[in-house]
C-alpha cells in the first residue's frame, strides 16, 4: 500500500508542476517579428496599364456582363509535380487545357509508377 501513495505522489507532483503560470511576456517583446515589409506600396500609387485598341485586338480581351449561372465543379489552376531533391523536373504544355487522370483510378501519394506509364492527359481547350 505504502509504494502505492508513493507512486500516486510522484504523479500527481508531475502533473501539478506543469501547471504554474509563466511569464511569457518578456519572450514576446524581445522576439523580432518573422517578417516584416519594408518599402510598402499602397495600390493607389501602383502604375496603371492602358491598352491601345489594336494592343486588345491583338490580345483578344473582351468584356461581358457578370451574372449569376451554374457552372461545372472544375477549377483550372496551374501546379507542380514534386519530385525527389535533385531529380527535379519541368513540365510544360504547348496549348492552354485542363490535365484530367490518365486513368480511371487516382494514384495515392508514394505509390510506384513504371516509366513511360501515363500519369495524367492533357485535354486541350478550344480557342475562343
Amino acid at each position: 500500500m505504502t509504494a502505492r501513495r508513493v507512486i500516486t505522489a510522484g504523479v500527481l507532483a508531475c502533473c501539478t508542476t506543469g501547471c504554474r503560470p509563466t511569464d511569457h511576456t518578456n519572450a514576446h517583446n524581445t522576439a523580432r517579428p518573422p517578417s516584416s515589409v519594408e518599402h510598402p506600396v499602397h495600390e493607389e500609387t501602383l502604375p496603371q496599364v492602358r491598352l491601345s485598341p489594336q494592343a486588345i485586338a491583338r490580345l483578344r480581351v473582351e468584356q461581358s456582363t457578370v451574372r449569376a449561372s451554374s457552372v461545372a465543379a472544375t477549377r483550372l489552376v496551374g501546379g507542380e509535380v514534386i519530385i525527389p531533391p535533385g531529380r527535379t523536373l519541368v513540365v510544360t504544355a504547348p496549348v492552354a487545357g485542363e490535365v484530367r487522370l490518365a486513368t480511371s483510378a487516382a494514384l495515392a501519394p508514394g505509390a510506384s509508377v513504371r516509366r513511360g506509364e501515363p500519369l495524367f492527359r492533357l485535354a486541350a481547350l478550344a480557342p475562343t
